[in-house]
């Protein structure tokens, strides 16, 4: 018994000095994707106020690859001392599992402890500024009256814009052709051009020319409207039940310390009531949404779920 205790203690000694060594070096937030995009422009607006908060920097370290998927399976083996943080979104955590079914090399469940969600953005639906569609009643209508014949763009197989808008012909009782396209950028270029009917996808690509009045976004799938685009109804206020939000997170290896964890979920929460962040943030379309890193665990399971079976119930398949 004595020999026992003398091991755990020995153990947490351990434990606690070698997070006071990791509380001295620099916190690297991995992000999935490449340097200049959205989700890298966040990450280095609430790290500049995280490394305020704990007294020493936080870096951010871009690993792109296999949409997001590619971090994911090399940040759970790094030092988990809380050194080492990986910036994850719905797509990684809630929609790859099943889409690549058999083909991550993670679990979320068990390689990883969330630290905080930080933020959240609604999908839309677009049209061209000179289309005939002047609502989204107008666009089901003719979906209805004929079926097929509308083309509408998303920024590819099996993300979440596509999966959005199979569940939005599921609620409304239509069909259309889906356009995949291999990111956002694309989308918004041949919307404007006129190539497509119209395009579902993150608020982010559609904002600006949305009020330089070069397309219309007809409706927000968001739990409120958008601080971007007020002007906007939400979905819900248009009579289609439906949400579709992304959201963004952190999380650490598993087996990181607890007092490590909650010393960086501390740090994001100052960061996030920060005035400066939260206008950077919305002015990109990311709403501000805090949660701990145990409430998130539970959206998270939630979540998983929920997109799991939409997976599963479309049948589709990654290209």
């Amino acid at each position: 018994m004595v020999k026992k205790v003398l091991a755990l203690a020995t153990l947490l000694a351990a434990s606690i000095a070698a997070h006071g060594q990791a509380q001295k070096r620099p916190v690297t937030i991995v992000v999935p994707f490449g340097a200049g995009g959205s989700t890298d422009v966040m990450a280095r607006v609430v790290a500049a106020r995280m490394a305020i908060a704990l007294n020493r920097p936080v870096v951010v370290d871009n690993k792109p690859g296999a949409g997001s998927r590619l971090a994911a399976g090399q940040v759970k083996n790094m030092a988990a001392d809380g050194t080492n943080v990986l910036l994850a979104l719905t797509t990684t955590a809630s929609i790859a599992p099943t889409l690549y079914a058999g083909q991550v090399n993670y679990d979320f469940k068990t390689d990883y402890v969330p630290v905080a969600q930080i933020a959240k953005t609604p999908v839309v639906i677009s049209v061209g500024e000179t289309s005939k569609f002047k609502s989204v009643h107008d666009l089901i209508a003719q979906a209805k009256a004929a079926p097929t014949h509308l083309n509408i763009g998303t920024s590819g197989v099996g993300t979440m814009s596509h999966l959005t808008l199979y569940r939005l012909e599921r609620a409304t009782d239509t069909k259309t052709t889906m356009i995949p396209f291999r990111g956002g950028s694309s989308v918004v270029t041949d919307l404007l051009g006129g190539q497509l009917d119209a395009a579902v996808d993150a608020i982010g690509d559609h904002a600006e020319h949305h009020r330089a009045k070069k397309m219309r976004i007809l409706g927000v799938f968001g739990s409120q409207r958008s601080p971007l685009v007020p002007d906007v109804p939400t979905m819900k206020e248009q009579g289609v039940d439906l949400e579709s939000e992304s959201w963004y997170g952190l999380f650490v290896p598993a087996k990181t310390p607890s007092a490590a964890v909650m010393e960086l979920q501390s740090a994001v929460e100052v960061a996030l009531k920060d005035a400066e962040v939260q206008t950077r943030l919305n002015g990109m379309g990311m709403r501000p949404s805090y949660l701990s890193g145990q409430d998130f665990g539970k959206t998270l399971a939630v979540d998983a779920a929920s997109w799991g079976a939409v997976v599963r119930e479309s049948g589709i398949k990654p290209e």
